[in-house]
């Protein structure tokens, strides 16, 4: 049996980049592409921690902090979290801090845009289906398993790919009369 395009992705994109660290002049550092499982792992990283921030103040008997996944203070940890395992040193290939939490120390507008760096290559990774037919079955396998794949991991460029490959279908659909798509 043959893979499905989303298992068989061979990105093309460089996969690492030298890039400037924030307000250390003439200090670079190499950012690597992280694939879904290092996505996780940062995630799942950045929960734990959460929760063990939780149980210390509920012994403490203090208020804990937000640990929701869309508050400001969980997506900065997670970034740390994220540069901390995509961020190396160019001459050793070690990590740039000892652990996420030295990184996180980082200054937020270090790590902002160390975060920005890494996204932006992290989105330049080029997937791209090699036909209309591979293109048709994503779309179908997402259809079908839309829960199963982690879009939020996927390239911007397969992404893009998907939102013309969707709107494209949706202008050719039948409209009502007042400009709208019927349903």
């Amino acid at each position: 049996m043959s893979k499905s395009f989303l298992e068989k992705i061979e990105p093309s994109a460089p996969r690492a980049k030298l890039v400037p660290f924030p307000g250390a002049p003439g200090v670079e550092v190499r950012l690597r592409v992280l694939g879904q499982t290092d996505l996780e792992r940062a995630h799942l990283e950045t929960a734990e921690y959460f929760k063990k921030l939780a149980a210390e103040a509920k012994a403490a008997r203090r208020p804990a902090p937000p640990s929701d996944p869309t508050a400001i203070t969980f997506l900065m940890r997670e970034r740390a979290a994220l540069l901390f395992l995509a961020a190396r040193d160019p001459e050793s290939g070690e990590a740039i801090s000892r652990d996420t939490d030295e990184l996180a120390a980082q200054p937020s507008e270090v790590i902002a845009e160390l975060y920005n760096e890494w996204t932006s290559l992290q989105g330049s990774v080029a997937a791209r289906p090699n036909s209309r037919e591979e293109t048709d079955a994503l779309v179908e396998n997402l259809k079908k398993n839309i829960h199963s794949v982690r879009l939020d991991v996927l390239p911007s460029t397969l992404l893009s790919e998907l939102v013309r490959t969707l709107v494209s279908r949706l202008a050719t659909s039948t409209t009502d009369s007042s400009g709208g798509f019927a349903e």
